[in-house]
C-alpha cells in the first residue's frame, strides 16, 4: 500500500508541477485539472464498489499508464498528432504535417490527454486513500 501511495502521489504532484510546461493554454490546463479532480472523486467510489479494490487498482493504474505513455509520445513529438482532426478537432490553417500544424494539433490533444490522465490518477489516489 505504501508503494501504491508513493506512485500515486508522485504522479499527482509531478503532473501538477509540470502543468505549466505542457502544450496548450496554461489556464485551460489548470481548469481541466480541477474538473478532473471532481470527476475522479465522483467515479472512484462506484468503480470501487462494482469491481472491488484489486481490479479498481489494476484498471486505474493501466489507464494512467496508457494516458501517460500517450502524453509522452505526443508531447515529445515522436508521432504526428494530425489524426486528432479526424476526431472532431478544428482543422489547422497551416499546411499539413508542417511544424505549425503539429503545434496547432498538440494544443488540442495534450490538454485532453492530461485531463484523462488526471481523472484516472485521481481514481488511483482516492482508492489508495
Amino acid at each position: 500500500m505504501s508503494i501504491m501511495w508513493t506512485a500515486a502521489s508522485f504522479t499527482f504532484y509531478c503532473l501538477s508541477f509540470s502543468n505549466k510546461y505542457l502544450e496548450g493554454n496554461i489556464f485551460v490546463n489548470y481548469y481541466l485539472e480541477g474538473v478532473a479532480g471532481i470527476i475522479g472523486a465522483l467515479i472512484a467510489q462506484p468503480i470501487y464498489s462494482c469491481i472491488g479494490i484489486r481490479w479498481s487498482f489494476v484498471t486505474s493504474y493501466c489507464i494512467t499508464l496508457l494516458f501517460l505513455t500517450l502524453l509522452l509520445i505526443f508531447q515529445e513529438q515522436y508521432v504526428s498528432s494530425h489524426w486528432i482532426v479526424s476526431l472532431g478537432s478544428p482543422p489547422s490553417p497551416y499546411p499539413e504535417n508542417s511544424k505549425e500544424d503539429n503545434d496547432f494539433n498538440l494544443r488540442t490533444l495534450v490538454p485532453v490527454l492530461v485531463f484523462l490522465l488526471k481523472v484516472s490518477n485521481s481514481v488511483v489516489y482516492l482508492n489508495v486513500y
